[in-house]
């Protein structure tokens, strides 16, 4: 007679089932989309980071690695969009700013962003140290695709930018000033060499300390 019953045993699931299958898919699945959303945020950040215009945009000029020396420039005229009564003239010459006062130079364009983003930056600086040095902004925009002069005068409006600003005359003076990316700044001591080159964007306070540097220089 057959026993009346028998301990019954825990179910397993046999080896390579459906729902072990479907576990490992489920959990595959889960890093899958993990790694996903890791890139698309990656993606996203440098998206966010291009439209601030962190990086500098490079401009069509053939250029050395030394410094320029700007006293062996051609004296070009600097027909300026503002800052005549700054400079003294409505037309004055690019020698004329050397050998007075510490020079900043700034080129730049209307339609390039980093240059827009730190412009604001400058004419806080300019404003704290203009009796001390001459800021110079030069738009490089109608020789390197990036804005012609109209686009600049209605920037430098908008963003209330009130230091003296001109376009450069010719790809020949960008290539002699050896400009190869937008935005870049040069400072240049009371006698007009080169103190120092910067190529990108600069903040306030990085702005200041350069300043700073450049007023101690002889």
């Amino acid at each position: 007679m057959p026993q009346a019953s028998q301990r019954a045993h825990p179910r397993r699931w046999p080896t390579g089932s459906l729902w072990q299958r479907g576990k490992w898919w489920l959990i595959a699945g889960g890093v899958a989309g993990a790694i996903a959303l890791v890139v698309s945020l990656s993606f996203a950040l440098s998206g966010t980071e291009a439209k601030r215009g962190l990086a500098p945009v490079s401009i069509p000029s053939s250029a050395g690695s030394g410094a320029p020396a700007f006293s062996s420039l051609p004296n070009f005229p600097l027909a300026l969009y503002q800052g005549q009564e700054i400079l003294g003239s409505p037309q004055p010459n690019f020698h004329d700013l050397l050998g007075k006062q510490p020079l900043v130079l700034n080129f730049w364009a209307s339609n390039c962003p980093p240059c827009t983003a730190e412009m604001p930056h400058f004419e806080k600086v300019w404003r704290k140290y203009k009796d001390k040095l001459t800021f110079l902004g030069l738009d490089v925009g109608q020789f390197a695709g990036l804005g012609g002069p109209e686009d600049s005068r209605r920037e430098l409006r908008q963003l209330g930018v009130t230091y003296p600003a001109a376009p450069v005359p010719d790809i020949r003076t960008i290539r002699g000033l050896q400009v190869q990316s937008l935005p870049s700044t040069y400072f240049l001591a009371r006698d007009g060499t080169v103190h120092k080159r910067i190529a990108g964007a600069l903040n306030e306070a990085k702005l200041r300390e350069l300043v700073e540097e450049l007023l101690k220089a002889p």
